[in-house]
Parts: structure tokens; C-alpha cells; sequence
């Protein structure tokens, strides 16, 4: 199985690449390294989506405020793959509810097979 990895802590990384243990994984800490790894790789059989990526890759928004970005962006981007390019599963691992929540909307509005699976959740699981 091919795994991609979305969080900006690396004790989760850790974790969940000990957890996938025999299968391949890719780590993202950024926004920007996801997109890569993401336009890269596709398709993926699991993504793992964190929403909290703290200060890290940055845009100008339209009134000239520096943003960062988070999983939010990434969501976005796995939503404009095209079909083939889809991955088999996400799991939004984050646990920022609203963060989560609106990741696993847009997921699902594309018809993306996704669950919200807080990280502690994630790692009891095994």
C-alpha cells in the first residue's frame, strides 16, 4: 500500500510510519511538499490529512494578508485530481473538529471515500 503523509509534527510521523509498517510512506510537513509528493505519486492508496500545520508555507491573500497554509489547502487540492489520480481512502487525522469536519465535506463532495479519525484514535487502532 502507498501511503502520503500530511503533518507538520514529527513524533506523528513516527508514528504513523511505524504504524504502516511494510508499506510505503511518504512524509509531508508542508502544504507545498504534499502537492508535490501528491502530483508526484498519484495515485495513492491512503492519505493521511492533518489541518493544524502551523507557521510554514505562506500565500498572499487577496487583501494583501500573509495566511499560511493547512490540511484545508491540501483537501482542496486531492478534490480538483482527476478520477484516476483519486486515492483509494482519506483519513483526516486532525484534532481540530471544525478544521476536520469542513476537510471531510469537501472530501466528500468529490466523492472521496473519507473518514475523520482523530490522531490518538488513529494510533489506539493498532
Amino acid at each position: 500500500m502507498r501511503i502520503l503523509i500530511l503533518d507538520d509534527e514529527q513524533v506523528r510521523h513516527n508514528d504513523l510510519t511505524e504504524f504502516y509498517g511494510g508499506h510505503e510512506v511518504a512524509n509531508t510537513t508542508t502544504y507545498n511538499e504534499f502537492v508535490q509528493e501528491l502530483e508526484n505519486g498519484s495515485p495513492w492508496d491512503l492519505i493521511h490529512l492533518d489541518h493544524d500545520l502551523g507557521p510554514g508555507d505562506s500565500y498572499l491573500d487577496g487583501w494583501g494578508n500573509m495566511q499560511f497554509f493547512t490540511g484545508q489547502h491540501a483537501a482542496i487540492r486531492v478534490c480538483e485530481l482527476h478520477d484516476d489520480q483519486l486515492p483509494g481512502e482519506v483519513i483526516v487525522h486532525s484534532v481540530n473538529p471544525l478544521g476536520a469536519q469542513n476537510m471531510v465535506s469537501d472530501l466528500k463532495s468529490r466523492k472521496v471515500k473519507v473518514t475523520w479519525r482523530p490522531y490518538t484514535q488513529t494510533i489506539q487502532k493498532k
